[in-house]
């Protein structure tokens, strides 16, 4: 008989137990990632938090030293806004010098990971406020947040880096706290290999957008807070950067409907205004149906730059 089986009659054949040497390891093991899930438990806990991250940057960004005759302009959004535009300076070669562009980004809908910015913004508000008009949606989950696709995309991609630089360890112990404050110098980057919307995504970008446009108010907070700063006299813009003009077309009416929700709680006027930009045709723009590729943001950047020069000159 094997000295590694046993058998008894009608008995099928049996292994041996492991050696204690494999159970020892594998104890091991098991401490080695309580010890390290513990770790990096207290590395989070002790870590800031996104929104404090967040607020800070923008105490940051708004303390700075003004230039004679600058428009500091502070935009305010979604991976929408950071797929159309860039961190800094929009086209430098074109930029006038007087023209200071900022942006804080966070993923997916509703204030979330900004509200503690927004404080900021109105202890030293810059000249121009633009909100991204998901920002004024419920903060909620759905099959298609562009937090978790996003999210996803950046989980694969330090998976990636941690396998090919070994550094398993350090990932454990680092703070995802740190990725919103990243983000905010990062240019957005696309999911490569896109093929194109299947019918499936479609349908369910458009139920997304039908219930995000039947949500009977907008945020209540970012809502006063937009108020009080046009009292203020500073100047607010809600801008309208749409997906491709396939996924807006099934939500248009309910689109026109929760615009003339907003329009009641934030009044257009002379310091508060909204700017719809270009929903383009071509697909070949995006990165997924919804966020402007390289291609889609250069072709933005002209039109956003007209936007902010139109309101440094007070045109309507």
């Amino acid at each position: 008989m094997p000295p590694s089986t046993w058998s008894n009659a009608g008995s099928p054949e049996m292994r041996q137990a492991p050696p204690l040497t494999v159970w020892a390891a594998g104890a091991a093991l098991a401490a080695g990632v309580i010890v390290l899930a513990f770790l990096r438990h207290n590395a989070m806990a002790a870590a800031p938090q996104p929104q404090q991250l967040m607020a800070a940057f923008a105490s940051k960004i708004l303390a700075a030293p003004r230039q004679p005759g600058e428009l500091r302009v502070l935009g305010l959004g979604t991976s929408l806004l950071w797929a159309a535009t860039p961190p800094g300076q929009i086209d430098p070669p074109h930029q006038p010098a007087w023209l200071n562009w900022v942006r804080l980004i966070k993923g997916g809908p509703g204030l979330g990971a900004l509200a503690q910015a927004l404080a900021q913004v109105e202890r030293a508000p810059p000249d121009v406020v633009v909100v991204e008009k998901t920002l004024l949606f419920e903060e909620e989950g759905s099959g298609i947040d562009e937090l978790v696709k996003i999210d996803i995309k950046h989980a694969l991609k330090t998976a990636l880096l941690v396998v090919a630089n070994g550094a398993l360890p350090a990932m454990l112990l680092q703070s995802k706290a740190k990725l919103p404050l990243a983000e905010q110098s990062m240019a957005f980057q696309c999911t490569p290999g896109f093929a194109g919307l299947s019918p499936q995504q479609r349908i369910g970008y458009a139920t997304y957008l039908r219930r995000a446009y039947a949500q009977p108010t907008p945020d209540p907070v970012l809502t006063a807070a937009l108020l009080r700063l046009a009292r203020r006299g500073v100047r607010v813009v809600i801008l309208d950067v749409p997906r491709s003009a396939e996924l807006e077309r099934p939500s248009a009416a309910d689109k026109a409907r929760w615009y003339a929700r907003l329009r009641q709680a934030l009044p257009p006027g002379p310091i508060l205004r909204y700017q719809a930009a270009p929903s383009y045709q071509d697909t070949r723009l995006y990165c997924d149906g919804a966020h402007l590729n390289g291609a889609g943001s250069r072709r933005f950047g002209p039109w956003w730059l007209a936007q902010l020069v139109a309101l440094r000159e007070g045109a309507p």
